[in-house]
């Protein structure tokens, strides 16, 4: 068994689902639940550091450690023929023709007898985990992943038998220049591995779309003193192959779009199932997120209410950003 120190020993073994455990002040309107997080831990990296174990630059150990598994002298920079017949990051052999300028990008590259790909990157960010994940190793073939520090004298690893992804999730907490390389421990393919390294986190949204609800106010005439609602209806998003599985919403949109008469004090209101929500007065369109508190992929509760209407039927589009860890299970959302 594989020995991992964590990085945060305090962050809970289980998934946090979406109820903040931070704390926050709470304020209800209408039923919906408003929360200020005061505290900048994520929810994704809880997640992380509960599902993976993410590691820091203390677990590098010494090169010679993985030297009867990996041979970083096997592929000397020299061997011009894999620049003809290999991919297009060829030659990379070695440290000298390193490829850099892929960090936080989807590689697809393949290894030819005899190879051995580097990769070179520089960190200067040290607030978030890096991910490094090598998948889609071809059938038949055992391909190894070794991150190494700028002076070739340390490195981390996590070998895996055959074909299975290589992954690993690391806080690189001493900025300057590191290098990942890919060597074959066994077989060759012409068929390509997938790679990725780079932040843990990425950023997406769902672009403007149509919720397909619609809400009818009817008639409501000027100069009432209450709020007339609608009832709540389901915009569920739990089974939603477009976002990606874990991605944590960071920004919200939703339209006034609808048909009819005009209408006035429109309020917008959306919910998770466990209650808490946000509000938006309804000739605006973005709402304040709460930092890192509500996962996209849910059963959300939309509705609305208003001080006057003239027979006004909302039909609500929404636009939802969101940010999502790094995994082999999310690596199709990354370009």
């Amino acid at each position: 068994m594989k020995i991992k120190k964590l990085l945060c020993m305090a962050l809970a073994s289980s998934m946090i689902f979406s109820v903040p455990v931070f704390a926050a002040e709470e304020s209800e309107v209408n039923n919906v639940v408003s929360i200020e997080n005061e505290n900048a831990d994520s929810i994704l990296f809880e997640d992380l550091a509960a599902q993976e174990q993410v590691v820091s630059c203390d677990d590098f150990v010494s090169l010679d450690t993985y030297a009867e598994r990996f041979d970083l002298e096997s592929a000397p920079d020299d061997i011009m023929t894999l620049a003809v017949n290999g991919d297009q990051y060829e030659p990379n052999n070695g440290v000298s023709t390193a490829t850099t300028g892929l960090t936080g990008k989807k590689i697809t590259a393949t290894l030819y007898e005899g190879d051995v790909d580097w990769y070179k990157f520089e960190v200067y960010d040290t607030s978030q985990p890096y991910s490094f994940v090598l998948m889609n190793i071809p059938n038949g073939c055992d391909y190894d992943m070794l991150l190494i520090n700028s002076d070739l004298t340390s490195g981390y690893a996590e070998f895996q038998e055959g074909n299975t992804a290589e992954e690993f999730y690391i806080y690189l907490n001493e900025t300057g220049t590191y290098y990942v390389a890919v060597q074959s421990y066994s077989g060759y393919s012409n068929s390509p591995y997938t790679l990725y390294f780079g932040p843990s986190f990425k950023t997406g949204n769902t672009g403007w779309r149509d919720t397909g609800l619609s809400f009818k106010f009817g008639y409501i005439p000027q100069g009432n003193t209450y709020y007339t609602s609608v009832s709540p209806q389901n915009y569920n998003l739990t089974y939603d192959s477009t976002i990606p599985n874990g991605a944590v919403m960071t920004d919200l949109y939703m339209d006034n779009n609808g048909n009819g008469g005009s209408w006035g004090g429109f309020y917008k209101y959306i919910r998770e199932p466990s209650g808490y929500g946000m509000e938006q007065i309804g000739n605006l369109q973005a709402f304040n997120v709460p930092d890192m508190a509500y996962y996209v992929k849910q059963n959300w509760q939309i509705w609305g209410k208003v001080l006057y209407s003239y027979s006004f039927t909302w039909e609500p589009r929404i636009l939802i950003g969101y940010k999502f860890i790094v995994t082999p299970q999310t690596m199709s959302y990354v370009d």
